[in-house]
């Protein structure tokens, strides 16, 4: 509430948002956790000099199992299953897959998607730019970062899902990656059948 302004709980101005600076983003982050249920689709585009690409994924997660069904720019479907141990990778209607080490990459490197977490391993100087912000109806907090390489990197993170609602990255001032998210929904994960898939794997 505003200063003076008394809330249902008649705590006054008690109640304050944290103000997101350069210099206390990565405080808030840290704190921040993504649901153990959910499903959601994520689209990332990259942009390169007369063309372009775009892979459409949806993506599935219940306490720590991943399934993500990706298709990808030639038309072609990857799936993926990730436990806390393995990783399973198949394409189209394949029976075959590949088995691999779950450790060895993480969800979101297979979305081709930044870790926002990777933030809080920065150092400050890195981060030009935080705030609040809305993207596409979404209250988010919004970071720019700059690498010094040539790459500006802009993060959208939803503040009541924790997960990253967007992200885009510019090479000198022109946009080569775009990733966004469509909004979460939560108690559908069942529908995919992750349990029956692991067993019959």
């Amino acid at each position: 509430t505003a200063d003076g302004e008394a809330g249902e709980n008649g705590d006054g101005g008690n109640l304050r948002v944290m103000e997101i600076r350069p210099d206390t983003v990565q405080l808030a982050i840290e704190v921040m956790e993504r649901p153990s249920v959910y499903s959601r689709r994520v689209l990332v585009e990259t942009f390169w000099s007369g063309g372009s690409g775009t892979e459409v994924s949806s993506v599935y997660v219940r306490d720590g199992l991943v399934r993500q069904d990706t298709t990808l720019a030639g038309g072609s479907v990857r799936h993926l299953l990730r436990g806390m141990e393995r990783a399973y990778v198949w394409y189209d209607e394949s029976t075959d897959y590949a088995v691999l080490t779950a450790g060895d990459f993480t969800a979101d490197a297979e979305l081709r998607i930044p870790t926002y977490e990777d933030l809080l391993a920065l150092d400050q100087e890195a981060i030009t730019e935080a705030g609040y912000g809305d993207y596409e109806g979404t209250y988010c907090i919004h970071a720019v970062t700059d690498s010094g390489d040539g790459y500006e990197t802009h993060y959208w993170i939803g503040t009541e899902t924790g997960l990253l609602t967007a992200c885009e990255r510019y090479w000198e001032g022109e946009l080569v990656y775009r990733m966004t998210a469509a909004a979460l929904a939560m108690g559908q994960v069942e529908e995919v059948g992750i349990t029956k898939l692991v067993q019959n794997i």
